[in-house]
């Protein structure tokens, strides 16, 4: 499973409260509040702490667990903690799941809906006990009543319960100030700059500009493969590589081969990943294995167990093979806390342990991570997760990050739950509301930009974001030097001689490809080899007094470059759909486009 855009960062802080379960622990008799109907609940001595914990046996249904009427309100944020051991395991089959869910009756109708708050798959009587933890938050709809209660699927399951706490939590005032706070501590570092000046010259003359050009800190989203490599989704690929600096492709998964067994086929998907290296993405792939049938090619369904090994083995091999050099990081097995196919048809809990081994020994540079989903925006398993990441480290695993997917649907009841779809809307990828905060956040408030003269100094201090950076000289207003420089640690020191002599690249700029309607759905780059620029406005042809008719102009001799772009009615009406600004066969044009119910026509103007 893999979402579309992935700017996501959400740490909620809380202030912890007044605790709402009676006899938390256990320590008193368990009359008049836990209850345990159609199964013996039982109170024993085989406590993770205290003198008591709870044990639940002879169940005949799978929904019966312990349960406690709670005193909850609706729209409000809880913290449930308990602590759970499996008593027994079933013949035949590996892991247990274990969830808790709260069952609300609605008050205009007197129903009831059950909302399952938190799960935890993978469990076995060794694991002895585990914690079964979630913050929550009620349905805004008004209940008469909120029962909350434990399960687990398969009958014949014995398990205890102990040291159960379930309190409200309140969002902390100063969550933004922390994030922040953060930001500057991970995101940032210092910048120290010498700018060395030859003894004829005088600093008043010169002005410098110190420009963040690409973070290091990673902002992605997930690609399409057939669109990255078409010519004809040029805009789409303009606008990925223009927001993103990170990308993932799932055109690596085993189901999308386009292959046959035995000669598989990810062709396009390496050429994507060549692509998205080329522009110097970082490349994300996603996934080499899934522990779901539905995710698995047919074939290998009902192979035996020797067959299986031997067709995962060549699998492993080749992907890392072909990947080599192109992925920076890697989910090697997906969703396990939603499947594990792979460990019950080995019988091996720790099957997927072995696969990371064996991927990081044959390729050691790529990152290897675990990645899921209902971890944050339906937060059901993020302390399974978190204890899953921590047993992979803790048996030596080669783990080196997590991957959080958020799924917001229009029905989550939560204020505080961003909707991220995606950062733009309809065919001609116009940048919406979202899209807009993000471009404000990467390119503004998350990025550093600072003019300064060296009148003032030759050397100074500069706490910037980082990443990638081009330091532009002037004199007395003149281009006489850019240099380029990164910032990947805590701290840097930055020398730029400066002489008589002039160090310019070729100028370039970069034009923001426009749609009809005026919106931006991406940039190109032209320059010029000339450095001695002036500018000029020149006119294109007048197009027919049709609708969508179109005039062009663009730059005829390599001397020139395009700065912008504009266009008008001959007869200053406003029956016009604007102009826009493309690239076709490397030429950057400035193309007018006539509207409905005009009488003349329209020209573009190129300056």
């Amino acid at each position: 499973m893999a979402t579309w855009a992935v700017l996501l960062v959400l740490l909620p802080v809380f202030a912890v409260q007044q605790e709402l379960f009676q006899n938390p622990g256990f320590e008193s008799p368990l009359s008049g509040h836990w209850e345990g109907v159609g199964f013996t609940l039982t109170r024993t001595s085989d406590a993770r702490s205290g003198s008591s914990a709870i044990k639940c046996s002879d169940r005949t249904n799978i929904y019966q667990g312990p349960g406690q009427l709670v005193n909850l309100s609706p729209g409000k944020l809880y913290n449930f903690t308990s602590y759970v051991k499996q008593l027994n395991d079933m013949p035949g089959k590996m892991f247990q799941k274990y969830r808790v869910n709260v069952g609300y009756t609605w008050r205009d109708d007197n129903s009831v809906f059950q909302q399952y708050i938190v799960h935890h798959t993978s469990v076995q009587s060794s694991d002895g006990w585990f914690r079964l933890a979630a913050y929550f938050r009620t349905p805004s709809r008004e209940f008469v009543t909120a029962k909350l209660h434990f399960q687990t699927p398969d009958i014949s399951i014995e398990f205890l319960v102990d040291d159960t706490s379930l309190t409200p939590i309140s969002d902390d005032p100063t969550w933004r100030q922390e994030a922040d706070k953060r930001i500057q501590q991970v995101r940032m570092g210092d910048i120290h700059f010498n700018f060395n000046l030859a003894a004829r010259l005088n600093a008043g003359d010169f002005d410098v500009q110190i420009d963040h050009k690409k973070h290091l800190f990673g902002f992605g989203t997930l690609v399409m493969d057939r669109w990255m490599l078409d010519t004809n989704h040029k805009q789409y690929q303009d606008m990925v590589f223009d927001l993103f600096n990170t990308g993932t492709t799932q055109g690596v998964k085993w189901k999308f081969d386009k292959g046959s067994p035995g000669h598989p086929d990810f062709t396009q998907a390496i050429r994507c990943m060549d692509l998205m290296k080329e522009k110097g993405m970082l490349v994300r792939a996603h996934n080499m294995f899934w522990g779901f049938e539905k995710n698995l090619p047919p074939y290998v369904l009902h192979m035996s167990r020797d067959q299986l090994n031997v067709t995962v083995e060549d699998r492993l091999k080749y992907m890392v093979n072909i990947t080599k050099g192109k992925a920076d990081h890697w989910d090697i097995m997906n969703e396990m806390e939603h499947g594990q196919w792979f460990e019950e048809q080995f019988h091996d809990p720790n099957y997927s342990e072995h696969l990371y081994r064996e991927v990081h020994q044959l390729d050691p540079k790529p990152l290897l991570m675990l990645n899921d989903y209902a971890v944050i925006g339906r937060p059901e398993i993020t302390d399974a997760y978190l204890q899953q990441a921590k047993k992979f480290l803790a048996d030596g695993v080669p783990l080196h990050g997590l991957g959080i997917q958020g799924h917001f649907q229009d029905s989550v009841p939560d204020p505080q739950l961003m909707k991220l779809s995606s950062l733009v809307d309809g065919a001609h990828m116009q940048i919406n509301e979202a899209g807009q905060r993000y471009l404000h956040l990467t390119k503004e408030e998350w990025s550093t930009h600072v003019n300064k003269s060296l009148s003032a100094g030759t050397s100074f201090d500069v706490r910037g974001f980082k990443g990638d950076y081009e330091v532009t000289v002037r004199k007395n207003g003149m281009l006489v030097k850019i240099a380029p420089f990164s910032l990947t640690g805590g701290s840097t020191t930055v020398n730029i001689d400066i002489d008589d002599t002039i160090e310019i690249p070729p100028p370039g700029w970069d034009h923001k490809q426009g749609g009809r309607d005026g919106y931006v759905m991406g940039t190109s780059t032209s320059s010029t080899s000339s450095h001695g620029l002036t500018c000029s406005t020149k006119w294109g042809s007048t197009s027919d007094s049709t609708d969508e008719a179109e005039s062009d102009m663009y730059c005829h001799n390599a001397d020139e470059i395009l700065t912008g772009c504009s266009s008008i009615l001959k007869n200053h009406d406003w029956h016009r759909e604007g102009e826009q600004v493309l690239t076709e066969s490397g030429k950057v044009i400035c193309r007018a486009i006539d509207g409905l119910g005009t009488s003349t026509g329209q020209s573009c103007d190129f300056h």
